[in-house]
């Protein structure tokens, strides 16, 4: 089941209309264009791939998520709610 992780630190399960999510849909989670990053936890993340140019929020509950999915390696920052996916609910 795939987790919208928001930036006020609120995570939600949602799953999509159909068996997979489409374009449309996670587009409407991130709310706008997306980027996908394949986790190696067997997730895909998808989070707006604007974000920082319209200055969304960082999302530290999804970045350290993401840090901890990379064994606590720094990354970046993400901005913006985040949606984890399990890699075969996206096409």
């Amino acid at each position: 089941m795939a987790k919208l992780v928001t930036t006020n630190g609120q995570t939600l399960d949602v799953q999509p209309r159909n068996e997979v999510f489409n374009l449309k849909e996670l587009q409407e989670f991130v709310g706008g264009n997306i980027q996908m990053l394949r986790m190696p936890t067997g997730k895909t993340l998808v989070c707006n791939e604007n974000g920082f140019n319209l200055d969304l929020p960082i999302n530290k509950l999804a970045t350290l998520l993401v840090q901890k999915g990379y064994n606590g390696a720094k990354t970046q920052d993400f901005v913006g709610d985040v949606l984890f996916v399990e890699n075969c609910e996206i096409k």
